[in-house]
């Protein structure tokens, strides 16, 4: 963008490497509050830029017109990308993917997809030689004029965490004269909404033809990425792809749950943490492998249970990533024998001694690391046996798993573990 005044993004970082995913960044923030489905399908195009830009600086082939999953698929084939960060590039191509052909996506889907993208990008700007770059605060979009309750609480949240930020850093300064540089702040800050104002405005009148422009500059910003990394020894191109498989993304908890849900689907079940709440009236179906989010219990509301039709058939619980995964599982247990069974739910069998579901899970929505074993992957407890252990899965069991897990006879297992 030219001028002098800029707005405020959360991509900022990423403009010297590459105004074309600048530019489509800045299109999704813009697009956020008129037309959530935009914003996710431009940051779709983000993603797939992104990742091509990633195959480019490490010199990974990649097929002449790969797609966007054939790209990502390649960098994590060749570990350019952990499993949390392939996870989150697929998020960004499966939710614009629906943006663009069923014109869906709401301002929850679209938050969410900003903070993922945001996260990707941060990856790459450490892979160009950035290592130690991190995050500030998410700077919240422009608010949608109709925006849903669990939108509000979450805009109304990042925008406290911001302030703080600001109060934090001018406390740091010490400065002496605080009502003095609280007026003046007010003036900036009135100056800076009516100047982002305008810019917003001029960004919405760009034409596609500019873009179609940086197009160009971004293939040929490619070819010259690559014959930079062809040069470059074996040695230090694996050095950049060992640091960049092995950092996490910087994902709080309400993008990490999506992660979450996403690896839900994939294993078979109908997971949405946002929509699919018990406190929203969703209840267990005939005929649907549903994980409901929030269902209430004796000790607190269990994150998500998973039902197959009416009966449910375990329990999840989600952390931040920085939580031990496997303690986790003492949670569970608590909701477990804290599950209230309606009378107009199937029950799983049981209760076993205090247990009335018997498959908790654990998990922080960080892939599985064998050297951080008891801080990432999934962890699983069939609570129906007071000899079992948590034990670390790489992945989730489906409904049909799950399902045919509990009808081995218990009794027999006991028997012949005696």
């Amino acid at each position: 963008m030219n001028g002098s005044t800029q707005v405020q993004s959360n991509f900022g970082f990423l403009e010297s490497h590459s105004p074309m995913l600048h530019r489509l960044a800045q299109f999704a923030e813009r697009y956020f509050a008129d037309d959530p489905s935009t914003s996710i399908f431009k940051l779709r195009q983000f993603g797939e830029n992104l990742v091509q830009q990633m195959a480019a600086i490490t010199n990974t082939f990649l097929q002449p017109n790969a797609s966007f999953i054939d790209a990502i698929n390649a960098l994590r084939y060749q570990n350019v990308l952990n499993e949390q960060a392939a996870d989150a590039f697929h998020l960004l191509r499966k939710e614009g993917n629906k943006a663009a052909h069923e014109m869906t996506g709401a301002h929850q889907d679209a938050l969410t997809m900003l903070k993922v993208a945001r996260a990707l990008g941060a990856q790459y700007h450490r892979m160009r030689g950035n290592r130690e770059f991190k995050l500030g605060p998410f700077i919240p979009p422009p608010d949608p004029n109709k925006q849903a309750a669990e939108v509000a609480d979450q805009l109304a949240q990042l925008q406290q965490e911001l302030q703080d930020a600001i109060l934090a850093k001018e406390q740091a300064q010490a400065v002496a004269d605080t009502e003095a540089q609280a007026r003046a702040k007010a003036e900036a800050d009135a100056m800076m909404a009516a100047e982002e104002k305008a810019v917003w405005a001029t960004i919405a009148e760009e034409t596609e033809q500019q873009l179609a422009e940086q197009k160009k500059q971004q293939e040929e910003l490619l070819l010259n990425l690559r014959e930079e990394a062809e040069a470059k020894p074996a040695e230090e191109l694996k050095i950049v792809k060992d640091e960049a498989a092995s950092v996490e993304l910087e994902l709080d908890e309400n993008a990490t749950r999506q992660l979450i849900d996403q690896k839900l689907c994939d294993a078979g079940w109908e997971a949405d943490s946002v929509n699919y709440r018990y406190a929203k009236g969703v209840k267990p179906q005939k005929g649907r492998n549903l994980a409901i989010a929030e269902w209430p219990t004796a000790t607190g509301p269990a994150d998500y249970v998973l039902f197959i039709g009416l009966m449910p058939i375990a329990i999840v619980e989600a952390k931040r990533k920085n939580k031990n995964v496997k303690s986790a599982i003492e949670q569970a247990k608590r909701y477990s024998k804290g599950i209230k069974l309606a009378h107009d739910l199937a029950s799983p069998g049981g209760p076993w001694e205090d247990y009335k579901v018997p498959f908790l899970f654990s998990t922080n929505g960080r892939a599985y690391l064998r050297q951080l074993l008891e801080f990432s992957g999934i962890w699983f407890l069939d609570a129906r046996l007071p000899t079992n252990h948590p034990r670390a899965l790489e992945g989730w069991y489906t409904p049909d798993g799950l399902m045919a897990l509990s009808k081995k006879d218990i009794a027999q297992a006991t028997q012949a573990l005696e």
